[in-house]
């Protein structure tokens, strides 16, 4: 049997534009550019992930969920809530809202048109 791919594109770019297109398929996480452009003009999307973004919300979804876990601790301990562990677990609330409002964000603006 054959091979599955039998044709060759030729395209003239200036060494600006191969880099540009090299530092894409870097940023998507590729390393093979022949199949970077294969999925570039597919119907298949090419997302850019930040990884650096992904890697800040988990961290910090993470603290928050370490404060709430003490905030569950102090309550088991005195068996009570004081009014500064209700405004804290708001504070938490309003961070993780926030967390995913911005994920969410990223999220359309990096799969828009899919």
């Amino acid at each position: 049997m054959g091979r599955k791919r039998n044709e060759r594109i030729y395209v003239m770019v200036t060494e600006k534009e191969k880099a540009d297109i090299i530092q894409k398929m870097k940023n998507t996480g590729m390393n093979n550019l022949g199949e970077f452009i294969r999925l570039s003009v597919s119907e298949k999307p090419v997302i850019n992930v930040d990884i650096n973004i992904i890697a800040r919300l988990l961290y910090e979804l993470n603290k928050i969920g370490v404060n709430l876990n003490q905030i569950a601790k102090t309550a088991n301990i005195t068996q009570g809530f004081y009014p500064t562990d209700i405004e804290e677990i708001k504070n938490c609330i309003r961070a993780i809202n926030s967390m995913i409002d911005k994920l969410n964000i990223w999220i359309k603006k990096y799969l828009k048109g899919v």
